[in-house]
């Protein structure tokens, strides 16, 4: 869990949020878990960036690891992606960056796969015909 949300935009508290359940994930791996958890199930981009903001200390480095073991790969890579694009694992969006690439993805519904170390968004394809790489967080839009 190695990223940061530079990029994300200014979001207010989740409602249902306490301080204190938002504090003890400062010392409780097992229940900042559960708070990332929580964040995907119910798409709260706000209680992501919250959980990461209270992990991403250096002198954390320990405690983020230990959040890590409490989580699936498929749990930390949606957490990756809410925190840092909005998105998780199976959203589907559509092509809305540069128009001399819009026309190699004109009328396809993309899915969100993964998120590299760059903060790139990796699609697939319908139907499974492949997939993109290197995608912009900004150059997608979420199909409602």
């Amino acid at each position: 869990m190695n990223f940061n949300a530079v990029n994300a935009d200014v979001f207010t508290s989740s409602t249902e949020t306490s301080q204190p359940s938002m504090l003890s994930c400062t010392t409780d791996p097992a229940g900042c878990a559960e708070q990332i958890r929580k964040a995907i199930a119910n798409f709260d981009r706000s209680l992501a960036i919250q959980v990461w903001d209270g992990l991403k200390a250096k002198v954390k480095r320990k405690l983020r690891e230990e959040v890590k073991s409490h989580l699936t790969s498929t749990e930390n890579e949606n957490f990756k992606l809410l925190v840092a694009a909005g998105f998780l694992q199976g959203t589907r969006v559509k092509y809305v960056g540069d128009p001399k690439y819009a026309e190699q993805y004109e009328g396809l519904e993309l899915e969100v796969y993964s998120i590299d170390e760059y903060f790139q968004i990796t699609c697939r394809k319908p139907n499974g015909a492949g997939y993109t790489t290197r995608l912009k967080p900004e150059e997608l839009e979420i199909i409602s």
